[in-house]
């Protein structure tokens, strides 16, 4: 995704910039996919954990005038981003941005959310970077998906959703750790860089009712050439993307 802006550390989309040049990860397509995929409907308090530099959080906010979102992020560079991106973009009265290691924040609110979305660490084994802080960001250090699976048991309402993307091997490992707190896969859809590839990412929805059938999908993002994307990717980040 090429930005149009001359300044690398912002990234402008259709409604909203996002400063992320201090942000240990930077403004990607996981998160773009995951912000403009999961459900939004019925939902009035959603808790981004990993926050990053706001990105999911403030698409969030963008897709629903009645929602309510929290981002929580553990490095502080990205936490001060993320606040400055809420408090510059149009539904600023709508975000909260949290510098705080989610586990601890777990522990000082009661909160109960309709939405519950990550984008989380995936790199359970390797070496770690050398950038520490990137390093906690890509690598499962701060928030193994053994906490992040008890933490949203633990905030999602009775007719919540928690959604993720993640590579497939990670994606099915933590959907059988939600199924061992009792909450279970409703949507998935397998992410495909180009035609003819494997499935690099799923983005995953759960709840805690048991469905008997899962709604299953597959997305394209791009033909052979570099931003030549399918129509069925234009028309998900179509709300979000400049020249989609």
């Amino acid at each position: 995704m090429a930005n149009r802006k001359r300044d690398k550390s912002v990234f402008s989309f259709k409604q909203f910039e996002i400063r992320h040049g201090q942000s240990r990860m930077k403004v990607g397509t996981d998160g773009v996919l995951l912000g403009s995929w999961v459900e939004v409907n019925n939902a009035r308090r959603a808790l981004d954990i990993g926050t990053g530099c706001g990105l999911i959080a403030i698409m969030l906010a963008q897709r629903s005038e009645r929602l309510h979102v929290t981002g929580v992020e553990v490095d502080e560079l990205s936490a001060n981003e993320a606040q400055y991106n809420a408090r510059q973009c149009p539904w600023s009265g709508r975000l909260i941005m949290v510098h705080d290691n989610i586990q601890a924040f777990s522990n000082k609110t009661e909160s109960s959310y309709d939405l519950i979305v990550s984008n989380p660490p995936f790199f359970n084994s390797g070496n770690p970077s050398n950038d520490p802080g990137r390093s906690s960001a890509r690598h499962t250090l701060d928030l193994p998906h053994s906490d992040l699976v008890h933490i949203a048991d633990r905030f999602l309402s009775d007719h919540g959703r928690f959604a993720f993307i993640l590579p497939v091997k990670e994606g099915h490992e933590l959907i059988k750790m939600g199924e061992r707190v009792s909450l279970y896969p409703s949507r998935i859809t397998q992410v495909l860089p180009k035609h003819n590839s494997h499935p690099e990412r799923l983005l995953v929805e759960m709840s805690r009712i048991n469905h008997n059938n899962v709604a299953t999908s597959d997305i394209v993002i791009q033909y052979e050439k570099r931003n030549d994307w399918t129509p069925a990717f234009r028309k998900l980040v179509s709300p979000f993307l400049l020249n989609a």
